[in-house]
């Protein structure tokens, strides 16, 4: 009970929160973050065109219903460069987070910040918590899978 009536004056002490405040700043944030994020998206693109035109050249000629000789070496050629784009994407990623924290405190940033992680003292830190995420979604992607699975009589995915 005693905690119950700490909070209550805590929260009878706090200042009003004045929503109209509150609104203009976060229209003040958003409006010197949505460039960087554009930034990055656009970098994003960039680096997916590769991996478009390879889909496209390889893929796209199945007219016979026949799969192509080379298509094993393709799909792992696709599958390499998928996982290689992906690790960049997140590094991209992680130096867009950089340059908002920089952006937060008021400091100084450039461009090139979006290319932090790149470094080779800082590479292991970022390939960790990329795998780490891997990690974690193929545990919950398992999780979900049995969830789904339990009481039903699905044997293409059940086994």
């Amino acid at each position: 009970m005693r905690s119950f009536d700490t909070i209550s004056k805590k929260i009878s002490e706090a200042p009003s929160i004045d929503f109209g405040d509150l609104f203009n700043e976060s229209v003040a944030v958003f409006k010197k973050v949505w460039l960087q994020g554009f930034l990055l998206q656009l970098i994003t693109i960039a680096l997916s065109l590769p991996l478009l035109f390879f889909n496209f050249i390889n893929f796209s000629d199945f007219s016979n219903n026949s799969v192509p000789l080379q298509f094993g070496t393709a799909a792992v050629f696709y599958y390499g460069l998928s996982i290689v784009l992906a690790v960049v994407s997140s590094f991209l990623t992680f130096g867009f987070f950089r340059v908002i924290r920089q952006m937060d405190k008021g400091e100084d940033f450039k461009t090139v910040d979006f290319f932090y992680f790149f470094n080779t003292e800082r590479i292991k830190k970022a390939l960790f918590v990329v795998l780490a995420n891997v990690a974690w979604e193929v545990q919950q992607m398992t999780l979900h899978l049995r969830s789904t699975c339990n009481g039903r009589n699905v044997k293409s995915f059940c086994s």
